[in-house]
């Protein structure tokens, strides 16, 4: 695949999350990779399980939070046609709402002092609430600390709610192939099935696939004026919000902004299912993961992972020589690793790392002559450390590392 006129190896990332579905017991993985031109999309897995049937770019995944982003979109529309302002209080719009100070531009940035979820339990039950039940309890809602950043749920139900008055429903018709599964437990799973969310659909309700996500990061990239004007651009990737704490992200809508950088995430988690956004405006290259398993990482794990491998890649003109017999999966007693042979230099990875095609996770070595090369630590500034390999006549190798820390190179197939 091309990003940015640079070859990236798509086969490190198969090899990759197809390790990572095996060692995790995960379900199905889709990703898309986008740059302002081109669209790029991978499924890996079984998206049934119980059927084996494999995940493509036509599986529907239920992609939580992400949804945000559908409504807080259609939110800064109806700006631009002067339907509302940031600043409107949303008693405007619903009379039942409790407190006259909390305005719609609260509500976007989680500052408006609302519980997450409310008092309703569809977390346990998977029972959302109606509009008018929904209604009913804003009657009644607690404001706690306004003005401070958190997050809500509740919030973006009420966008919702605004959202129908003026004529704009964030809807979501039943997907009847969907399946999810939660994270393992005492080696059980639960599945789940279609979740109708209800009146909570803006704000994590939505079920979508890949391909559709990787068409509206794109626009989001291009910051496409068919999706919104350059004014509610500025207004959606802003800063809105400065949280304090070098490590942590400011928020924008409905983004949270690495501090130092034109980098925006945001994620969601829930009913065995994972999803994450990374947009690079720095590197003017997106990345979606959608999961239809739950873990206790989420989708950030896998957006931050492939855009450090892309943007390695990029930065050292990596280019790996698929031909050679050294590339594949390597395992021993305790642990695995992945080799890449690219001519003058050999690079293996943990798939296990917690954070993989991280550069201080990617281990470099020099070649000496054809099966010796030896690492630099560049930390240390000398050679310290040498591996060799030794390749039998069904050319099959195995890699041997100072000190006889041996690695027998296996079949793909035969560990996913």
């Amino acid at each position: 695949m091309q990003i940015n006129n640079q070859e990236i190896s798509q086969e490190p990332i198969n090899l990759w999350l197809n390790y990572f579905i095996k060692y995790y017991k995960f379900s199905s993985i889709s990703i898309g990779i986008v740059d302002k031109k081109n669209r790029y999309t991978f499924s890996y897995g079984y998206y049934d399980q119980e059927n084996k049937l494999e995940a493509n770019e036509s599986s529907n995944y239920l992609i939580a939070s992400l949804s945000k982003i559908y409504t807080a979109i259609e939110v800064l529309k109806l700006m631009e046609q002067k339907k509302l302002a940031f600043q409107d209080p949303v008693i405007k719009y619903i009379p039942e709402f409790i407190d006259k100070t909390v305005t719609i531009k609260d509500l976007l940035v989680h500052t408006a002092g609302l519980p997450r979820d409310g008092d309703f339990n569809f977390w346990l039950d998977k029972n959302s609430p109606t509009e008018e039940e929904l209604i009913k309890h804003l009657k009644k809602i607690k404001i706690i600390n306004k003005g401070t950043y958190k997050y809500s749920n509740l919030g973006y139900a009420i966008l919702g709610l605004i959202l129908e008055l003026n004529s704009v429903q964030i809807s979501q018709k039943k997907i009847s192939d969907f399946k999810s599964y939660n994270k393992w437990v005492f080696d059980k799973r639960n599945e789940n099935i279609f979740i109708d969310l209800k009146s909570f659909t803006p704000s994590f309700g939505l079920y979508k696939n890949i391909v559709e996500m990787t068409e509206l990061i794109q626009k989001l990239l291009n910051k496409d004026q068919s999706l919104l004007s350059k004014e509610n651009f500025n207004e959606m990737f802003k800063v809105h919000l400065k949280i304090k704490g070098e490590n942590e992200d400011d928020i924008a809508i409905p983004w949270e902004k690495w501090k130092g950088h034109n980098i925006y995430e945001f994620s969601g988690l829930g009913f065995g299912s994972a999803s994450s956004i990374l947009i690079d405006f720095d590197k003017d290259i997106s990345y979606t993961v959608l999961i239809n398993c739950s873990q206790e990482s989420n989708g950030f794990y896998f957006v931050r992972a492939l855009r450090n491998y892309i943007n390695y890649c990029l930065e050292n003109k990596i280019k790996i020589d698929w031909s050679s017999k050294l590339n594949g999966l390597y395992r021993n007693d305790d642990s695995d690793i992945m080799i890449f042979d690219c001519g003058d230099k050999i690079f293996t990875i943990n798939p296990e790392d917690t954070t993989p095609f991280h550069p201080d996770y990617l281990s470099e070595y020099s070649k000496i002559d054809e099966f010796k090369y030896s690492i630099l630590r560049k930390e240390e500034g000398y050679l310290n450390e040498f591996a060799t390999f030794e390749v039998d006549n069904k050319e099959k190798a195995t890699l041997f590392k100072l000190g006889g820390w041996g690695y027998r190179k296996v079949e793909f197939d035969s560990i996913i």
